[in-house]
């Protein structure tokens, strides 16, 4: 498994960090502790999201519980999501 170039939306700002693709599915079905979220928070670094996102991209907003992903390389249908989440072929600053 690859890792998944993770994007965190807050507000109008964003942060990055890479993360196994397992920790992107546990997120997206609520499985993550508080504590693994405060490191995921902890760990990002301030970024300004690309034009055109790398494959292997997921943007998420906590806010909303939604999540945009760019070819990260499994099936939505396979898992019992929790969030709101758009599995897109091509990504333009539209999330």
């Amino acid at each position: 498994m690859a890792d998944l170039a993770l994007y965190i939306k807050e507000g109008e700002s964003y942060r990055h960090l890479n993360v196994p693709q397992y920790f992107v599915k546990d997120l997206l079905r609520d499985r993550l502790s508080d504590c693994e979220i405060k490191r995921l928070n902890r760990l990002a670094s301030a970024t300004k999201i690309p034009d055109k996102l790398p494959q292997g991209s997921v943007i998420i907003d906590f806010s909303k519980k939604q999540a945009l992903c760019h070819q990260a390389g499994f099936l939505l249908s396979d898992l019992d999501l929790t969030w709101k989440v758009d599995d897109q072929e091509s990504i333009i600053k539209a999330f």
